[in-house]
């Protein structure tokens, strides 16, 4: 959804100088297994007082190669796997320090792998909420999602543990990964049709 509106608007800000948070979409996503709904998760050594360009990204566990492997597995066989694969692995494999800095390479990898055509700035301060914009910061917290999901029609679309190739009814609120691995450039069009463009 956050997606969705932020290709009607053709731009959005990101919030650089907030506190870091734990438990929120900047350190998870959820994709779709075999077994259903799977929530990963990169895990950050935290401390109070942290902004969220300060939080470092902890590597003790190998969280990125259990998330390229849990990606293989729940999309290897679907249509747009072998086209996008390599960029979004490429993002992991660069082990970045920062959370911040995993995330905006992300985020501006996706906008490009589907061109869309998106601007993606950040902020200058924190709490200054440029004129003309729609603050949706605090829906980066699971509790406040459906600020974003109220904003947008619920659109589905194929997906590989679903119908049609499943009898498996469509699960939504799903990561960007779930949509572009299945539906590839034809993204963008589900996007435009969430928020009625």
């Amino acid at each position: 959804s956050t997606w969705a509106i932020a290709l009607k608007s053709g731009a959005v800000i990101f919030e650089a100088f907030g506190p870091y948070q734990r438990r929120t979409y900047r350190t998870r996503t959820t994709i779709l297994s075999p077994s259903g709904p799977l929530s990963l998760s990169v895990p950050v050594h935290a401390g109070h007082e942290l902004k969220y360009s300060d939080a470092r990204v902890n590597y003790e566990t190998n969280w990125d190669r259990q998330m390229l492997y849990a990606l293989r597995t729940a999309y290897n066989s679907s249509p747009f796997f072998e086209f996008m694969y390599d960029d979004i692995s490429a993002v992991l494999q660069r082990r970045h320090k920062y959370l911040w800095d995993l995330n905006m390479d992300m985020l501006q990898t996706i906008a490009q792998i589907l061109d869309l055509g998106i601007r993606i700035e950040t902020t200058t301060e924190f709490a200054k909420v440029p004129d003309g914009c729609e603050d949706y910061r605090i829906a980066v917290e699971p509790k406040f999602s459906h600020i974003v999901d109220d904003a947008c029609n619920l659109v589905p679309y194929s997906q590989v543990f679903s119908a049609p190739y499943t009898d498996s009814p469509f699960t939504p609120n799903l990561s960007m990964f779930d949509l572009m691995f299945n539906m590839g450039c034809e993204s963008r069009d589900v996007l435009r049709m969430m928020t009625g463009r």
